[in-house]
């Protein structure tokens, strides 16, 4: 068939990025009388007249005016920043860049200054260099705000959480922006073609061969969505590997609660019931996940590290105040974790949440001894961080992806629908 002939140059010249809509066009009356072995378009009773490609036409039409803006809406949002979205790690130490390593002073960080100005909005490009968006007039105030603290207690991650670190960072870093959909990214011309032809072909006149070579077509553009499609998959995977990160930190905290437990039954004198009184937190982590909840999950395991620490503090005080005679009867300060730890908690959203807890562990961190639960804390509070991030790099790119299928899905029940003569 012609038809067949047709879509097959059509795929192969949209394959090379060359990608034209292939309508077959009206044959010649003196086409038609040499070529009535094999047709494009089988002439129609003259008493019945075809109507289809009129009706499909108005449902293109329809399309182009109903989900043809939603669809540029939501190309638009990839080349944006958000601002829902977290524009900084909270538990990821990052390695200092050779720019940066000249502006580092007393474990600190400085920003970028230059000529009375300070940048408050400094990015890292995918070379390494930094670089400012945004500078403004440098005050001690200003300058002390954001100058970042070194953190080389914080655990380092190993090399697979890296590369899921770095599968998202580049997402964190534009607060939302993603880079491979800007100009010169790895899907910027594929998802401008998409968008551009699926325009073109909405856009077109009323003609006999309008319902030809649909089916392949959508195919085609079905195809052009599978790299999409598979970063999907790879974002759905590393959350899962987050979740199994928390999860196993969890597990390591609650071995260091029964382990500290042990220990004190082992003393004579020691009691447990501070310890006791703490839920665990690989079921407090379980269920917050499950319910979506991530600060209540970071809440579990922030929790544990309060208790050991503060349990630690306490009975430190009391063997110094046995050792030297001192009546016991007055607990010793309590120190500021444990209110920290509700303030904290009772923060509904999860940067807010991150934010806090980073001050709450590296607290706890300083008063810790032995084997530091702080540490452990932070490698399930740096999972539940890549968990958030991933989620919300996964809905920038399911926005797009989904926005063309339900576009491709819509086109093919039009035309279902209308071309049936």
């Amino acid at each position: 068939m012609l038809f067949d002939r047709g879509c097959a140059l059509y795929s192969a010249a949209a394959a090379l990025g060359a990608c034209a809509l292939i309508v077959a066009a009206p044959q010649s009356a003196h086409a038609q009388s040499s070529a009535n072995a094999s047709p494009i378009i089988e002439a129609a009773p003259e008493t019945e007249p075809r109507v289809c490609h009129q009706t499909y036409h108005s449902a293109l039409a329809a399309i182009r005016s109903g989900d043809l803006p939603k669809l540029r809406v939501a190309l638009d949002s990839l080349g944006k920043p958000d601002p829902a979205v977290a524009s900084k790690w909270s538990f990821w130490p990052r390695t200092v860049k050779r720019k940066r390593r000249r502006r580092v002073k007393n474990g600190m960080i400085r920003p970028m200054l230059l000529d009375g100005r300070v940048c408050i909005d400094e990015i890292q490009t995918r070379s390494g260099r930094s670089r400012c968006r945004k500078w403004v007039k440098a005050t001690p105030e200003r300058i002390a705000a954001y100058t970042i603290r070194l953190r080389p207690s914080d655990p380092r991650p190993n090399r697979r959480e890296r590369r899921d670190l770095n599968l998202i960072n580049d997402t964190v870093l534009n607060q939302g922006k993603l880079t491979a959909f800007s100009e010169g990214g790895r899907f910027y011309f594929v998802v401008r073609k998409i968008v551009d032809d699926l325009t073109g072909y909405l856009d077109q006149p009323l003609n006999p061969g309008l319902c030809n070579g649909v089916s392949a077509m959508l195919a085609f553009y079905r195809t052009r969505l599978e790299p999409l499609e598979k970063r999907i998959a790879q974002l759905d995977a590393l959350i899962r590997r987050s979740e199994t990160r928390a999860i196993g930190a969890a597990k390591r905290l609650d071995r260091q609660m029964t382990a500290a437990a042990k220990t004190r039954r082992a003393a004579e004198g020691e009691t447990t019931a501070r310890l006791d009184a703490v839920a665990p937190a690989e079921s407090g982590v379980r269920d917050a996940l499950a319910a979506g909840e991530l600060p209540q999950a970071g809440a579990a395991l922030t929790r544990v590290v309060v208790a050991l620490v503060e349990d630690r503090r306490l009975r430190l005080a009391a063997a110094a105040a046995r050792a030297s005679d001192v009546a016991t009867d007055a607990a010793p300060p309590r120190a500021p974790a444990p209110a920290q730890l509700a303030q904290v908690s009772a923060l509904p959203d999860t940067t807010a949440f991150l934010e806090g807890a980073r001050e709450l562990v590296d607290e706890a961190a300083t008063r810790a001894g032995g084997r530091n639960p702080a540490r452990t804390a932070i490698v399930g509070l740096r999972a539940l961080e890549t968990l958030r991030n991933a989620r919300q790099t996964r809905q920038i790119y399911a926005r797009f992806q989904t926005a063309v299928a339900e576009m491709l899905a819509t086109i093919r029940s039009a035309h279902r629908r209308s071309c049936r003569c």
